[in-house]
């Protein structure tokens, strides 16, 4: 999952269980259906990180939530396109580093 190994925080800095999910997780070409059946619906890593029990089919409809979420608490959230982030592998598995997302 592309999402999962672009992303290294330090968990240390982080107060909450949430604010670590957030910041460990990358939501990726959430307006393409295209990338959303790729990747089997998980596209929207924030929201599936934060209600893992919840059916990917209703992370579109949430992460509209979890971003006001985000925003009011000052907290970053990733929601890159897909070139960008399967960029940002790519340097990661070719140079062994993070690429910033930002």
């Amino acid at each position: 999952q592309v999402a999962h190994a672009i992303l290294y925080p330090d968990n240390q800095t982080y107060t909450s269980w949430a604010k670590l999910q957030i910041a460990e997780s990358c939501d990726f070409a959430t307006d393409s259906d295209f990338w959303y059946h790729m990747a089997f619906g998980l596209t929207t890593q924030v929201e599936h990180h934060l209600f893992p029990g919840i059916g990917h089919h209703c992370y579109d409809n949430i992460r509209l939530l979890t971003r006001e979420v985000c925003a009011k608490h000052g907290v970053h959230h990733y929601d890159v396109s897909a070139k960008k982030a399967f960029g940002a592998l790519w340097t990661r598995w070719v140079k062994g580093f993070p690429a910033p997302l930002a």
